[in-house]
């Protein structure tokens, strides 16, 4: 039997998706963007993805006997400035126009900042959007956007399976008839495992 040391596939699966302790000084392991890492904290493991632009940390598991290493806390870290909460408006208001079919776009991290984008649509109806991926730039997306026309806000097992790659924010709109009875959920996607986010974690004004 191949010990550790000597096993091919267990040397390159750390190379790839390394585990690290938490350090007590809170400092994170550098990542290069879309890369993930795994770190074992005092009370449980977490995964930790880099996005554009920012870091997520997502809670894996809890463990019953605390470790020695540091302790993190769940959340998205931005390098500098948050997402400007007026482009979230604007996909608001396209998703509003497009109903009561769903509408797509992506919000995306320029050298000047930040923009909304739109895609390629293939079809759209009331029940689904489809489009083009290859219609804008999938390592400069920081938010993918999408709406649910008349129903709620909420992420479907589709949203679930499109999320299986990647390190970035996704939202929904729901009820999308009008501004006042609009809905929105957010959350942070590291290759699967997810966390739902409040509009002050991610937006500012």
């Amino acid at each position: 039997m191949n010990t550790y040391a000597e096993s091919v596939l267990d040397r390159a699966l750390a190379r790839a998706t390394p585990v690290y302790p938490a350090a007590h000084s809170g400092e994170l392991p550098p990542l290069a963007e879309g890369a993930h890492c795994y770190l074992i904290a005092s009370d449980g493991l977490f995964v930790l993805g880099r996005g554009r632009g920012f870091s997520a940390l997502i809670r894996v598991s809890r463990i019953r006997k605390l470790s020695p290493f540091g302790e993190l806390s769940e959340g998205v870290i931005f390098d500098d400035a948050r997402v400007p909460r007026a482009l979230v408006r604007e996909a608001a208001d396209r998703a509003i126009a497009e109903n009561p079919n769903e509408w797509a776009g992506a919000i995306v991290r320029t050298e000047q900042g930040y923009a909304l984008q739109s895609v390629e649509v293939e079809s759209a109806s009331p029940g689904h959007v489809t489009y083009r991926r290859d219609s804008y730039n999938d390592a400069a997306v920081v938010v993918d956007m999408h709406s649910h026309g008349t129903l709620e806000a909420y992420f479907s097992r589709t949203d679930d399976a499109s999320d299986e790659q990647g390190v970035h924010l996704s939202s929904v709109f729901g009820h999308c008839t009008d501004r006042k009875r609009l809905q929105m959920v957010a959350r942070v996607t590291i290759n699967g495992h997810f966390l739902e986010i409040e509009p002050e974690h991610w937006l500012a004004d």
